[in-house]
């Protein structure tokens, strides 16, 4: 499911009828939660997540967040060395 709805997002925005919803987000929040999810998914990888100063609220599309943030990151996981 994961992946099919990637490749729709992915089609939408080539055909230029991707929606972008800007709503108040904590992006911190977001990240953490992310972070957490996906060193669940991966115990054999330490992940760190550092915040570099106040960028807490912010006004983004939290749909296309989930589809670009944990794919770029379990990404980084897959060809990183462990540990």
């Amino acid at each position: 499911t994961e992946l099919l709805n990637g490749v729709l997002v992915l089609s939408r925005a080539e055909a230029g009828r991707l929606e972008f919803h800007p709503q108040p987000l904590n992006l911190e929040q977001f990240c953490r939660d992310l972070v957490e999810d996906l060193q669940s998914s991966a115990p054999e990888h330490q992940l760190l997540f550092s915040l570099t100063g106040n960028c807490t609220q912010v006004a983004m599309d939290e749909k296309l967040l989930q589809h670009i943030l944990p794919n770029l990151l379990s990404n980084a996981i897959k060809y990183s060395p462990r540990g």
